[in-house]
């Protein structure tokens, strides 16, 4: 399996609708109609082509995979309606799967203010808690839409009233088209900080999928009269990149990289899986009164970066990109994998040394559970007589029982770790959290204290940079924590200079870090 190409899929898979931005924004040129229907067959496929061009160098957009030319980024991304090889069906196939498991019919009752050719430039996103009613209510709906706007809102004197969907008179159809393009200069600009010169694809890819979550959230995926445009464009986008990504993953170690096996929708293709930290409420709010604040901040930032760094650990276990974490947040997170025999016997080993590392560092008061179920591209779109809400719902009764069978590995493995009794003499109880400590001599363990640090410093920090342990960071002081195997630092502005390389840089409330 090729791990550039693999990237790259993902890629396409992220951009292939980028054309729908651009052209609503009227940032791109009317093409010839003979042209475009035997080359992309739709409008918005040619405009993806001329969008990415305006947004990245053509040396990254063009560059070969599969030892040919005609396999990049930009014709991936582009020709997905009309593919002419494997890799482009693989982003056509994504695209459909993505599209029939989302899209919901429209009907008589939605409340459209514009039709014809300006359509597409005049409908927004709207809310899908404005059709919600009563069983049996004849009501009839009205579709509140949300405003485009930037997601990043930056400092306390941000507007999150913006961010709210209201009703059609106070958004009305010619707002809608006038923030379209004033929403793409900003968009590309975002995207070409450096005086035209646009981020890395490659390098950058993280920055660049938070760019497109900040500037698509409140773009509709599709703006046909037959659908209801409820679902973002970014979700879509990102969907299909996680399934492209899945599905060349599956092909290429099962051998059968063919147009056949690709359009078979009925194999279980991919795997839903789930990670649930458990115990977090104990641990939480395990505290006494002693620096509560600053121990129940610290606690409570850790189990999201936790959360988050762990998700990103199991997607690079099979070079897969961020677009492959569904969800991650509160302590739980969800991700789409390809679903192959070492893919479940990987995961086992990860979760057995996250767990073993927890056990050691917070003696069993947090566990990770997981679970996962199979998927068919028939599943995902509702034609194998199931439902994605079953599914998820099989996820979660799994991992209830899973919380049963703690460490059950680590008991076959090396029993004395969880059951041995070592008498142990001068042993104190830790002021904050109650735990037993060795040292007679300490009032706090190292862990409340190690929290109480991360609490004080979360106050006036502004970025946080996470590097993997043994990362070269001598002119920045020691790191505040160490968190599965990363290093984190707090910094309240960004460090001029910073030796080190494979280091994630995440802003807190900036709505400039990609800057």
């Amino acid at each position: 399996m090729d791990k550039e190409l693999l990237q790259a899929i993902s890629i396409a898979g992220l951009f292939h609708d980028i054309g729908k931005f651009a052209e609503r924004a009227d940032a791109v040129e009317l093409p010839d109609k003979d042209m475009v229907a035997q080359e992309y067959r739709y409008a918005h496929a040619y405009h993806t082509e001329l969008a990415l061009k305006s947004l990245f160098p053509a040396g990254q957009l063009e560059r070969e995979f599969a030892g040919s030319s005609e396999v990049n980024i930009l014709n991936m991304a582009s020709r997905h309606h009309k593919p002419r090889n494997i890799y482009e069906l693989i982003i056509s196939q994504a695209d459909r799967i993505a599209s029939g498991h989302e899209r919901s019919a429209g009907d008589d009752l939605s409340d459209y203010d514009t039709g014809g050719r300006e359509r597409k430039r005049q409908t927004p996103l709207i809310s899908i808690l404005s059709r919600i009613k009563l069983f049996g209510e004849q009501v009839k709906p009205e579709d509140w839409r949300y405003k485009i706007n930037h997601a990043s809102v930056s400092g306390s004197a941000g507007d999150f009233t913006s961010f709210f969907p209201v009703p059609k008179e106070h958004y009305p159809y010619n707002q809608v088209e006038e923030d379209y393009v004033q929403h793409w200069h900003h968009f590309r600009q975002a995207v070409q900080p450096d005086s035209g010169n646009g981020l890395d694809l490659f390098v950058q890819f993280p920055v660049i999928l938070c760019l497109c979550r900040d500037f698509q959230w409140c773009l509709p995926a599709s703006t046909r009269k037959e659908e209801l445009p409820d679902v973002s464009l970014f979700d879509h986008q990102k969907v299909t990149a996680a399934l492209a990504g899945c599905i060349y993953w599956y092909h290429a170690r099962c051998g059968n990289l063919n147009e056949t096996d690709i359009m078979d929708h009925s194999v279980p293709k991919f795997l839903l899986y789930c990670g649930d930290i458990s115990g977090i409420q104990k641990f939480i709010y395990k505290i006494s009164s002693k620096g509560a604040y600053r121990t129940l901040k610290g606690k409570s930032f850790y189990i999201q970066i936790l959360a988050e760094i762990l998700a990103n650990e199991f997607v690079d276990r099979f070079s897969l990109t961020q677009t492959n974490i569904l969800y991650a947040s509160g302590g739980k997170f969800y991700l789409l994998l390809p679903n192959l025999p070492d893919t479940i016997q990987t995961l086992e080993d990860v979760q057995h040394e996250v767990n073993m590392e927890l056990l050691k560092q917070y003696n069993g008061a947090l566990y990770l559970r997981t679970g996962y179920e199979t998927l068919s591209a028939d599943d995902l779109t509702r034609k194998s007589g199931t439902t994605l809400y079953r599914i998820w719902d099989r996820l979660t009764r799994g991992l209830v029982y899973q919380d049963r069978q703690r460490y059950n590995k680590a008991a076959t493995d090396d029993y004395d770790l969880l059951f041995a009794v070592r008498p142990q003499a001068n042993l104190n109880a830790c002021e904050v959290c109650r735990q037993t400590m060795k040292d007679k001599r300490e009032t706090i363990c190292a862990a409340c204290k190690e929290m109480a640090k991360l609490g004080s410093q979360l106050g006036a920090a502004n970025w946080i940079v996470l590097g993997s342990n043994g990362a070269d960071l001598p002119e920045q002081g020691k790191p505040v924590m160490e968190v599965y195997g990363k290093q984190l630092w707090l910094f309240e502005k960004m460090p001029e200079k910073i030796n080190g390389e494979n280091l994630l840089f995440m802003g807190i409330n900036s709505a400039d870090y990609h800057k």
